[in-house]
C-alpha cells in the first residue's frame, strides 16, 4: 500500500483540505481543459492523491501559523496583564507610602501646635493674676479689667488653630494695654507681685517664640509636601489640608 493510500485526513480539517485540493487541482489543470470540458467533468473528476497531500500540507501549515500567531497574541496579552498588575501594585505601594508620609508630617504639625497651645494657654491663665493686681477703683481700671477678661474668654472659646491665633492677638493687645497703664504707677511697678508676674510673662513669651518657630518650620515642610507633584494627586483624595502659619 502506498504512502498516499495510507494518508489519513483528520475530520476537523477534511472539508478544508478537500476544498483546497479542488482549488489546487483546478489551478493545475485549468489550462488543459476548456470551460465546457471542465463543466462536463466537474462532477465526476477524481482528485489525485498528490494534490490531496499538498492541500493537507498547506492546511496544516496554515493552522500551525495561526496557532503560533494566537500563542504570540496570548503572550502579548499576558505580558500586558503582568505589566498592568505591576503598575497597580507599584501605584498602591506609592500611595500607601505617600499617605503615611503626609500623615506623619501632619501629626508632627499638630504635635508642635499642641506645644504652642500649651504656652498660649499659660499666657491666658496669667490674666486672672493681672486682674487681681488691678483694684478697679477707676473707670479706666474697670475698662482694663473687662478687656483682659474678654480677651481670655475669647481665647477659651476659640475652636481650631486659626481662631486660637486670632484670639491670641486680643490677649496680646490686652496685656499691652495693662503694661501701658501700670507703667506710670509706681505702686504697681515696685511691687514684688508685679515683678514676679513680669518674669512669668517674659518666660512665657520666650517659650511661645521657641515653639512658634518649630511649628512654622513643620507647617512649611508639610504645606510644601502637599503642593509638590505627585503628592498633590492624593491631597484631595485623602482630604489633606494646608495648615495656617503662626504669624
Amino acid at each position: 500500500m502506498s504512502h498516499h493510500e495510507d494518508l489519513i485526513i483528520p475530520d476537523d480539517i477534511a472539508d478544508e483540505v478537500l476544498n483546497l485540493a479542488v482549488e489546487l487541482y483546478a489551478q493545475k489543470d485549468i489550462n488543459g481543459y476548456s470551460l465546457q470540458e471542465l463543466k462536463e467533468i466537474g462532477g465526476k473528476v477524481e482528485i489525485p492523491p498528490e494534490v490531496i497531500s499538498e492541500a493537507l500540507t498547506q492546511v496544516r501549515e496554515k493552522h500551525k501559523q495561526e496557532k503560533i500567531a494566537k500563542e504570540k497574541f496570548e503572550e502579548k496579552i499576558q505580558g500586558i496583564k503582568i505589566v498592568s498588575l505591576f503598575m497597580v501594585v507599584l501605584i498602591s505601594l506609592w500611595s500607601v507610602f505617600t499617605y503615611n508620609g503626609l500623615n506623619n508630617k501632619q501629626q508632627d504639625v499638630m504635635e508642635a501646635w499642641a506645644q504652642v497651645e500649651n504656652q498660649l494657654q499659660r499666657k491666658a491663665d496669667l490674666i486672672p493674676t493681672l486682674v487681681s493686681l488691678t483694684q478697679a477703683q477707676t473707670r479706666q481700671e474697670e475698662e482694663l479689667i473687662l478687656r483682659l477678661e474678654n480677651a481670655r474668654n475669647d481665647y477659651l472659646q476659640a475652636d481650631g488653630i486659626e481662631e486660637k491665633l486670632a484670639s491670641t492677638e486680643n490677649i496680646n493687645e490686652a496685656i499691652q494695654s495693662f503694661n501701658q497703664y501700670i507703667a506710670g504707677n509706681q505702686g504697681f511697678v515696685s511691687s514684688q507681685a508685679f515683678t514676679n508676674l513680669q518674669y512669668e510673662i517674659a518666660g512665657t513669651e520666650n517659650r511661645i517664640a521657641t515653639e512658634r518657630r518649630r511649628y512654622n518650620q513643620l507647617v512649611r515642610q508639610y504645606n510644601q509636601s502637599l503642593q509638590s507633584f505627585p503628592n498633590s494627586l492624593l491631597v484631595r483624595l485623602f482630604n489633606f489640608e494646608e495648615k495656617a502659619f503662626y504669624e
